[in-house]
């Protein structure tokens, strides 16, 4: 019988898949998923505080926590007006979304009444609830640029913030009709949901996360910024790109005399020539 560790070496080398790690006790290279970790800590804190679970309890509940996490929608499947699916990172683990069976709303219902099990969805349901306000919250920071733009037009896929679901459920609904304001700006947007039409300000809908029009000039500069990287880089850019990352992140802004990690880290990052004494 072949060893599986031998079929998955193999792969990787038919495939050209190498592993690369980041350094110890440096999650900012971690990036997004980083965020991700910290954002499960910090909901999971608030939920549990001082209630005591067992090994078991705790692992159901940080596994259905995972779930909610990789359920979230990044990007349409595809143009098709009609279709209201999107890809998540539930795609890339298990190929399909995470689902889960819908259980009663327990988050207003006194612990004296409620079985274990029923403990247990009524934490998970509270970390649902304050972790997609907080994550609809931070998409809508995108926006705010220094130049005023249109951010959403016809067929965007867009989610409304005002929809009360439960955890796993998403209400992703297409855009029919922009609706500007006085000032020439989209104010008012008409949705198509899957059973007829609502009309909604566009503080109460969220692009969903990739949506590379919302960004302005980031976007941009992103783009250029990749194509550097290429050019100078090819066909190892992926390899150059943490370092250049680094680079940016520890170089100092004119306009604040600080750099961006200073603004996000609260300190600064220290470069692989740092190690050098001079």
């Amino acid at each position: 019988m072949s060893n599986p560790n031998d079929k998955l070496t193999n792969y990787l080398t038919t495939e050209s898949i190498n592993w690369k790690f980041i350094p110890p006790r440096s999650p900012n290279f971690g990036g997004l998923w980083e965020s991700g970790v910290k954002s499960f800590k910090y909901h999971l804190k608030r939920a549990v505080g001082s209630v005591k679970l067992t090994f078991e309890e705790f692992l159901t509940l940080t596994a259905e926590i995972e779930g909610i996490l990789n359920s979230r929608p990044i990007v349409p499947l595809s143009t098709d007006p009609h279709d209201y699916t999107a890809l998540t990172p539930g795609h890339f683990l298990i190929g399909r979304p995470i689902t889960s069976i819908a259980e009663p709303q327990l988050i207003e219902k006194s612990d004296n009444y409620l079985s274990r099990w029923q403990k247990i969805t009524k934490l998970l349901q509270q970390v649902w609830k304050n972790w997609k306000r907080d994550y609809l919250n931070n998409l809508h920071l995108r926006n705010k640029w220094q130049f005023a733009k249109n951010n959403v037009s016809p067929n965007d896929m867009v989610i409304l913030k005002d929809s009360d679901l439960p955890p796993y459920k998403w209400r992703l609904d297409r855009i029919q009709e922009i609706i500007k304001g006085s000032d020439g700006y989209v104010r008012v947007v008409i949705v198509k949901v899957s059973n007829g039409i609502v009309k909604r300000g566009t503080n109460h809908i969220r692009t969903i996360s990739y949506h590379p029009q919302s960004n302005g000039l980031v976007e941009r500069s992103h783009r250029h910024l990749k194509s550097s990287i290429i050019a100078h880089s090819q066909p190892n850019w992926s390899g150059t790109l943490p370092i250049v990352l680094l680079g940016i992140r520890s170089a100092i802004k004119p306009d604040i005399n600080a750099t961006c990690a200073e603004l996000v880290y609260g300190t600064t990052l220290r470069l692989p020539s740092d190690i050098l004494t001079l």
